[in-house]
């Protein structure tokens, strides 16, 4: 569950306190403001990392050895080449575990996945899809239409709603919902990858 920003935290918290409740091993790692966001959730990052770098990635997930990645899904700051996320989906590629990624704000889809040159204003896409992670959970049926326009596969992006929206409204009695239904997501039950490869 690598997270940098702190509001992609926010989608991820819930989803690891309810895969623990089911009795389900998570390691969470973080880098930067997302360790904050994880502790405002009363969750403990088992791995706070200081830098991103490719064999650190490739490192923990030799040592983590998951069933399954999940993680958010952003684009580089402006201090590195890549995301957290986007080092972690490529070296789950290579040591061939699934992976799937939970959207948290309807902008820059494709350059969430893709190698930028960030040296470029505004950052150019160099290698479209180079971080595509198994399955992206995308927050409504707008922003999975936008993706596929975009060229993303359908096979890969699930409408599941954002976990954080659904925690908002139980804290909140639905009062912030307006009287709409708000897709609750349920990992790792919607989800075949979660629900095949994450340990008991």
């Amino acid at each position: 569950f690598p997270r940098v920003h702190p509001s992609g935290a926010s989608p991820l918290a819930p989803v690891v306190k309810r895969l623990r409740a089911r009795g389900k091993e998570v390691r969470v790692i973080a880098y930067g403001p997302g360790k904050l966001a994880f502790e405002r959730h009363k969750i403990t990052p088992d791995v706070t990392l200081m830098c991103i770098d490719p064999d650190i990635s490739s490192g923990v997930m030799e040592a983590f050895r998951p069933g399954a990645l999940l993680c958010g899904l952003s684009v580089p700051d402006s201090g590195n080449l890549l995301a957290l996320e986007q080092e972690l989906t490529l070296a789950a590629k290579n040591c061939g575990v699934k992976s799937v990624a939970v959207l948290d704000f309807w902008s820059s889809y494709l350059e969430r996945v893709s190698q930028l040159d960030i040296s470029a204003v505004p950052p150019r896409i160099t290698h479209p899809f180079m971080f595509m992670p198994d399955v992206i959970c995308t927050i409504d049926e707008a922003s999975r239409a936008e993706m596929l326009r975009l060229g993303f596969s359908p096979d890969g992006v699930m409408v599941t709603g954002n976990p954080h929206f659904s925690e908002i409204a139980l804290k909140g009695r639905g009062c912030c919902t307006g009287g709409r239904k708000i897709n609750t997501l349920l990992l790792p039950a919607h989800i075949p990858i979660l629900r095949e490869h994450t340990r008991v």
